[in-house]
C-alpha cells in the first residue's frame, strides 16, 4: 500500500501580481519583460474607483527536497496550473522551481526590487512547498518558516535548518519594503500565522477596497497540521479565481473573500484536517485596504455588498401587467374556457413585486428554503455548476443581511440528476436543514446542517421518511391537505404513498390537472380547481401560508409561473406571471409575506406584496 505524500507544515503559495521575473538560476518568466495588463476597477454603478497600472505574480514551487524532507512531485503541476490561472486573470507571471536557500531569498528580493516600487502596482506571491513552525525554548510566539530545497529536517539539524529556511519575519520585512499599494502572500503550507492578525470580516463595497494600501496573507493550515501532496488549497484557489470566491457576486474577489472561501472549502474538503488562516499585517498603515481580483462575472442584479435585508423596499420591481385571461387564455393556461370543475374565481389584480438575489448564468438552482436564525434571514438552496458533469451539486447558503454566499456541502448523485435535484425536498426542522448527500437513500446518505453556523454538515442516520407530500402539503394548523392531481405524473407520486395521501389526491390522475382540498377531520375532499390535462401543464410544488389561509403552487410547462389560492375568498391569482418561475417557498419575515422561487432555472428570486 502506497503511503500518500504529506506536505508537513507544508507547502506555501506565494504569487505576486507584478510582472516578469528575470532572475538567473531556475527562474522562468512566462512573459519576459512584461508588465501585466493595466486594470481599472469599477463599482456596480460603472464608476471607476481604482486602477492597477501593473499586475505581477511570483510563483515559487519546491518539490525536489533532500536531507530528510519527503519530495513533493505534485508541486510541479501546482506551479503550472496556478501560473496559468493567474495569467488568465491578468497577471504577468514569473516562476521559480526548486530554489535553494540563496535562490529563494534572491527571488523575493529581485522581484520586489523590479516590481514593488510603483505604488499603483499589485503584487501576488504564491509559495508551494514544505512549511514548519519552531517554538522558541524561551517562550514567545512560534515562528513559521518556508522551506527551500537544501534546508535539513529540523528534527535532525535544527541549527542549520534555521540558518537556511526563510522565516516569516523576513517575509514581513519584504512586505514592508514594497511600495506597491496592494500585495498578497499565499502559502500552500502549514505553519504558525502570528505574523498577521486573523481576520473575520464582512466584505465592504468595492469602492473602498482600492483606496488604501494593504499586505495580506493566507496559509493553507495552522501549526502542527499536515497537507497532502495533491493540494486541496491549490484547487480551491483556482476555483476562487474562476468566480466561486465572489461571495457578493459583484464581479470581484477580494483578499478577504479569497481567505474566507479558502478557509471554508479547504476545511470541508480536508474533512477538518486543514484550517487555513488569513489576515492582514499588524501595521496600522497597511491593514485598511483589500486586494482585488477581477472575475468578469458580475451579477448586475444581485447584491453589491450593501445591506440587502428583505424588508428593504429598494430593488423590487413593481407594476406587473397581468394579461387578460379571456383575451390570452392560452398564455394563462388556467382560464374559464378550459376549467371543467372547481370552486374559485380568477383575479388579476393582486400583483407581487420581485427582486433578484442571485443570478448564475451557467448554473442551475433548485429547492430554495428560507429560515430566520437569531434575527438574520438565511436562504439555502441546491446549485448544479456548469462544469460539475453528471454527478455533483452543492448545498449553498445565502445571508440576506450582507449578500454573502457560502458553499455548505457537496452532494453526489448517480446520473439521475434532474429528479435528484428537483425532488430533494430540502427539509427545515428547527435551525437545521436535512437533505440527501447522495441519490441512494438506502446508503445512509442523510445529512443535516445548522443554518447560519458555517459549521460542517454532519451525518444524520434518523433521516426524514419518504416524502408523500411531493405534490401535496399539510396546512400549518394540521386540518387540511392541499393535493395536486398533475396528470400522468400522479402515478409516480402515488406509488407507495399513504392511504391519506391517496384520498387527498383523488382520482382522474391520468386525465386532469388541478388541486383538491382534503379535510382530515371530515375526510371530505373539495376540488378547488381542475382542468383538462394536455401534457404541457403540471403542478410540481404546493405550500401553505403560515395562517393556513392561502395555498401557493407552481406550474411547469410552456409558461411556468406561480399561483396563489385564497381559501376563504376562493380567489385564484397569478402572483409571478410567465417568468419560468418554479420551486416556490413561502415565508414571513418581519411581519411581511414573501415567496422565494427560482426563475428560468438559474436565478434565485424573492417576491412580496
Amino acid at each position: 500500500m502506497t503511503t500518500p505524500l504529506i506536505r508537513t507544515k507544508r507547502r506555501v503559495s506565494i504569487s505576486i501580481i507584478l510582472g516578469s521575473l528575470l532572475l538567473g538560476f531556475i527562474i522562468a518568466p512566462l512573459h519576459a519583460e512584461g508588465r501585466g495588463k493595466p486594470l481599472g476597477i469599477r463599482n456596480p454603478q460603472g464608476t471607476q474607483v481604482g486602477l492597477y497600472q501593473e499586475s505581477h505574480a511570483l510563483v515559487i514551487g519546491v518539490s525536489g527536497y533532500r536531507d530528510g524532507w519527503p519530495k513533493l512531485p505534485g508541486v510541479q503541476k501546482d506551479v503550472q496550473v496556478v501560473s496559468q490561472a493567474l495569467q488568465d486573470n491578468g497577471f504577468q507571471v514569473e516562476t521559480v522551481q526548486d530554489p535553494d536557500s540563496g535562490a529563494l531569498k534572491r527571488a523575493f528580493e529581485d522581484f520586489i526590487s523590479r516590481h514593488g516600487r510603483n505604488p499603483e502596482n499589485r503584487l501576488l506571491f504564491y509559495f508551494a512547498g514544505h512549511g514548519h513552525t519552531v517554538k522558541p525554548k524561551w517562550g514567545g510566539d512560534p515562528m513559521g518558516y518556508i522551506v527551500p530545497r537544501d534546508a535539513p529536517d529540523p528534527q535532525q539539524d535544527p541549527g542549520r535548518f534555521e540558518d537556511l529556511a526563510l522565516p516569516m519575519q523576513r517575509i514581513e520585512e519584504y512586505a514592508l519594503k514594497i511600495h506597491a499599494k496592494h500585495a498578497i502572500f499565499l502559502f500552500d503550507s502549514c505553519f504558525s500565522g502570528s505574523l498577521f492578525a486573523i481576520t473575520r470580516s464582512v466584505p465592504e463595497n468595492i469602492s473602498y477596497k482600492t483606496l488604501d494600501p494593504v499586505r495580506q496573507f493566507i496559509t493553507a493550515g495552522g501549526a502542527d497540521e499536515t497537507v497532502p501532496d495533491q493540494s486541496i488549497f491549490r484547487r480551491q484557489f483556482i476555483a476562487a479565481l474562476a468566480g466561486e470566491g465572489d461571495r457578493n457576486r459583484d464581479g470581484f474577489v477580494t483578499g478577504l473573500e479569497m481567505g474566507e472561501f479558502l478557509q471554508e472549502t479547504v476545511i470541508n474538503y480536508s474533512k477538518g484536517g486543514q484550517h487555513p488562516q488569513y489576515g492582514k499585517i499588524r501595521n496600522p498603515y497597511l491593514d485598511k485596504g483589500d486586494f482585488v481580483f477581477v472575475t468578469g462575472k458580475a451579477d448586475k442584479t444581485s447584491a453589491d455588498g450593501k445591506d440587502v435585508e428583505m424588508p428593504d423596499e429598494a430593488g423590487f420591481e413593481t407594476g406587473f401587467q397581468y394579461p387578460d385571461p379571456e383575451a390570452q387564455s392560452e398564455e394563462n393556461l388556467i382560464s374559464p374556457e378550459r376549467v371543467i370543475g372547481g370552486d374559485y374565481r380568477i383575479v388579476n389584480d393582486r400583483p407581487w413585486r420581485r427582486k433578484t438575489l442571485v443570478r448564475l448564468p451557467e448554473k442551475e438552482i433548485f429547492q430554495p428554503r428560507a429560515k430566520v436564525v437569531d434575527g438574520d434571514l438565511f436562504i439555502v438552496y441546491l446549485e448544479k455548476p456548469g462544469d460539475a458533469g453528471p454527478s455533483r451539486m452543492y448545498l449553498k447558503e445565502y445571508n440576506a443581511r450582507n449578500g454573502r454566499i457560502t458553499r455548505v456541502d457537496t452532494l453526489h448523485y448517480d446520473g439521475g440528476g434532474y429528479h435528484f435535484s428537483s425532488n430533494q425536498n430540502l427539509k427545515i426542522v428547527g435551525d437545521f436543514v436535512y437533505y440527501f448527500a447522495d441519490s441512494d437513500a438506502d446508503s445512509g446518505g442523510g445529512r443535516k446542517y445548522r443554518i447560519g453556523s458555517g459549521a460542517p454538515a454532519t451525518e444524520e442516520d434518523l433521516f426524514y421518511e419518504r416524502d408523500d407530500w411531493l405534490m401535496a402539503a399539510v396546512s400549518p394548523n394540521g386540518r387540511y391537505i392541499a393535493a395536486a392531481n398533475s396528470g400522468g405524473y400522479a402515478d409516480f407520486v402515488l406509488e407507495g404513498a399513504s392511504k391519506e395521501f391517496r384520498l387527498a389526491i383523488g382520482d382522474g390522475k391520468g386525465e386532469f390537472t388541478g388541486i383538491s382540498l382534503y379535510d382530515r377531520a371530515s375526510k371530505q375532499r373539495n376540488v378547488l380547481f381542475r382542468q383538462e390535462y394536455t401534457g404541457d401543464w403540471s403542478i410540481g410544488k404546493i405550500l401553505w401560508s403560515d395562517d393556513s389561509a392561502r395555498i401557493y403552487f407552481d406550474n411547469s410547462g410552456a409558461v411556468a409561473c406561480i399561483w396563489e389560492y385564497d381559501v376563504p375568498e376562493r380567489l385564484l391569482s397569478k402572483i409571478v406571471p410567465e417568468h419560468g418561475a418554479l420551486h416556490p417557498f413561502f415565508f414571513r419575515y418581519k411581519n411581511k409575506d414573501y415567496i422565494l422561487y427560482v426563475e428560468n432555472g438559474n436565478a434565485l428570486m424573492v417576491a412580496t406584496r
